[in-house]
């Protein structure tokens, strides 16, 4: 079940891509996976029109979550649940976001404990091994994961996860020798790896596409496309045998690249898809301190601020892009110059700072009551604009010290004793994902302080 002779691996891909090609009515020899010194790509094996399709999407040419893997997955988590009804209360049963990927990852599991009696074998084994992927399945593992990934329950979705393919692979077999037991985690971590970076969603339905795990990214150069709807690829220009096949793994925030794929592209791909995850402290209104007119305002500002914070949805996680777009494209506000318009502020692209404020209100409400009485007024959900200089000094909140708990993170060492090339690469990309976090954070703060200092 090991590596296989690149050339041997390379001829077995090869006509196992043709069987599928001429099963679908299209040309064989389109497909060659080339092997390099530290790498494999996947190049056309003749010389390729534009729009031509080079992969059928049809369902006899992906490994789905449908087939018989998929199949035992899903009668395993019956009978779990059958015999251990409880087992659906807490906290280790509540849904991942990972969840709908395990029949998946089941299958491939079990497709490559197979080893070549699988028919789909010639593919599988081209695939990376386990010391080949540096995966968010090793974030439970590293510290300096949790600063990255910025929520706990992230690493314990990932790793409960895992632990639940593991246990399906042993077949609850109580007592394992430990060699074996740590031979099925790994199984499980590699196979779970495979299925999060290279599994897509065909009508509905997780598949793994032995052409698109085979690609490599190539950002706007991308010379095929993949049908969204059954998943074939067609050329978008001509190809010359032995060229490169390079489709676009999309536009996504670079944490999402580090998780999926475990590499960033260049950091002028496309800035505009950063994103940085916010999740805001709940709401607790600070208590009044004084006479009784004071008790009473604390019970209806109390009241207010919470019924604005329903209505914002501010407990929901935020993600900030580089730029706040809607104020750029303002037209600077009110008289003063200091805000943008009453329609921009009641936009949903402002939902962060409004429920941010909604915070600072809650904290500091009975410092700014004697400056602005209007504020006890607030009815309906609808709150004034931030006041400066209250605004300019307390919006930007926690993002200062995310932004430079990001910097920090991002000079620190290599966190492997003696890593591989792979996880100093990973590594080096990792470092510019956090630069770039900390920069988006910093942007805002400082956008927040020039508008309402």
């Amino acid at each position: 079940m090991g590596w296989q002779a690149p050339s041997e691996a390379g001829a077995s891909l090869d006509a196992f891509l043709d069987g599928i090609l001429l099963g679908a009515g299209l040309q064989a020899g389109t497909l060659h996976l080339e092997f390099g010194s530290s790498s494999k790509e996947l190049v056309a094996g003749r010389n390729l029109d534009a729009s031509e399709i080079i992969y059928p999407g049809s369902p006899s040419a992906m490994l789905s979550d449908r087939s018989g893997g998929g199949l035992l997955w899903r009668q395993w988590t019956r009978n779990l649940q059958a015999a251990n009804p409880m087992s659906t209360k807490g906290r280790s049963s509540r849904p991942s976001a990972y969840d709908a990927l395990l029949p998946l990852a089941a299958t491939l599991a079990l497709q490559l404990q197979a080893g070549s009696s699988s028919a789909w074998w010639p593919f599988l084994r081209v695939l990376p091994q386990a010391d080949e992927l540096v995966h968010l399945t090793d974030w439970p593992r590293l510290p300096e994961a949790k600063r990255l990934a910025n929520a706990d329950d992230t690493l314990i979705s990932i790793d409960r996860t895992v632990a639940r393919l593991a246990a399906f692979l042993h077949g609850g077999v109580p007592r394992l020798d430990t060699n074996v037991r740590q031979a099925v985690t790994s199984a499980a971590r590699r196979a779970f790896a495979l299925t999060t970076s290279r599994a897509v969603t065909c009508k509905d339905v997780a598949v793994m596409n032995p052409a698109i795990a085979l690609m490599n990214h190539a950002g706007t150069d991308a010379n095929v496309m993949v049908d969204a709807t059954d998943c074939s690829i067609r050329t978008v220009r001509p190809l010359a045998a032995g060229e490169p096949i390079r489709v676009h793994y999309g536009f996504r925030p670079c944490l999402a690249w580090i998780q999926l794929y475990g590499f960033l592209p260049p950091d002028d791909e496309d800035p505009s898809a950063e994103r940085v995850a916010i999740m805001l402290p709940p709401l607790e209104v600070a208590a009044a301190s004084g006479n009784a007119s004071w008790q009473m305002y604390s019970v209806q500002f109390t009241e207010r601020l919470r019924a604005a914070d329903q209505t914002l949805g501010c407990s929901r996680d935020f993600m900030l892009p580089p730029s706040w777009a809607a104020m750029e494209d303002s037209d600077g506000g009110d008289a003063t110059g200091y805000a943008p318009s009453q329609e921009l502020w009641e936009d949903m692209n402002y939902r962060y700072p409004r429920c941010w404020w909604l915070r600072v209100l809650s904290r500091h409400w009975q410092t700014l009551l004697p400056h602005k009485p209007e504020l006890i007024n607030v009815v309906g959900g609808k709150l004034a604009e931030p006041w400066p200089p209250w605004a300019g000094r307390w919006l930007p909140g926690p993002l200062p010290d995310q932004a430079a708990e990001f910097t920090e993170s991002s000079q620190v060492a290599c966190p492997w004793q003696e890593p591989t090339s792979i996880q100093r690469a990973w590594w080096a990309d990792t470092q510019r994902c956090l630069k770039r976090q900390a920069s988006v954070l910093e942007s805002w703060a400082s956008r927040f302080r020039s508008v309402w200092s």
